[in-house]
């Protein structure tokens, strides 16, 4: 059954979204205020699945319906998902976190690292919190989020986390609903990581500093 103001009809009465919430608050304080405040009417139309799971659409521009996730199984589609990755580095940024499937996936996998979520719809995650029980996950220092927050403040949680080698795995077709976002996302990780590799390799910064003056004249 189709919901299309799934989040205004249950939001006031959901005991999972309710214990998400107060998980948030003491992990971020303020993400979970402007999720408090938002307008319970959502852009995206969430349903059951064949196998019971929830998932969620959205219409675009084109007014065609794209779902986020498997409108058949979207655990299995998360964990077909998770095992493309050789999960070595340290650290591992998620582009676009949905309802969230993919995370519990990855954890299922036994990665230990450090996981950074980026999720550029701030909705959207509201929505995540009504299905998933994601307390846990707000609980674990390991994992690490970023929700509708301005891009210029990325690097203070990068540098956090002190990683030298963090992997980006994309989630599609969430990633793909802001994907400028998400590119600029990617441009910011890697110039951090390069940014941290010269000033780790003091040599390196010589060279790339010596070769500049050579190209400059």
């Amino acid at each position: 059954m189709t919901s299309k103001n799934g989040v205004a009809s249950s939001i006031a009465r959901n005991d999972v979204y309710l214990h998400n919430l107060k998980a948030l608050q003491v992990r971020d304080g303020e993400l979970a205020g402007h999720i408090s405040i938002l307008d319970a009417h959502s852009r995206y139309i969430t349903e059951k699945t064949h196998n019971g799971s929830i998932t969620a659409k959205i219409r675009d521009q084109q007014g065609t319906f794209r779902y986020i996730h498997s409108s058949i199984d979207p655990v299995e589609e998360a964990r077909e998902w998770a095992r493309h990755f050789v999960l070595e580095t340290p650290a591992i940024a998620v582009l676009g976190f949905g309802l969230g499937y993919h995370l519990f996936a990855l954890r299922k996998r036994s990665y230990s690292g450090s996981i950074i979520v980026i999720e550029a719809d701030i909705q959207l995650f509201q929505s995540s919190l009504l299905y998933r029980e994601l307390a846990p996950s707000f609980q674990d220092n390991k994992v690490h989020w970023f929700v509708g927050k301005d891009l210029s403040t990325l690097e203070s949680l990068l540098c956090s986390i002190h990683s030298d080698r963090i992997a980006i795995l994309p989630f599609l077709p969430v990633s793909t609903l802001h994907p400028e976002y998400y590119e600029t996302t990617t441009g910011i990780i890697h110039e951090y990581l390069y940014k941290k590799r010269l000033l780790e390799n003091p040599s390196l910064s010589r060279d790339i500093l010596q070769l500049t003056e050579c190209l400059q004249h």
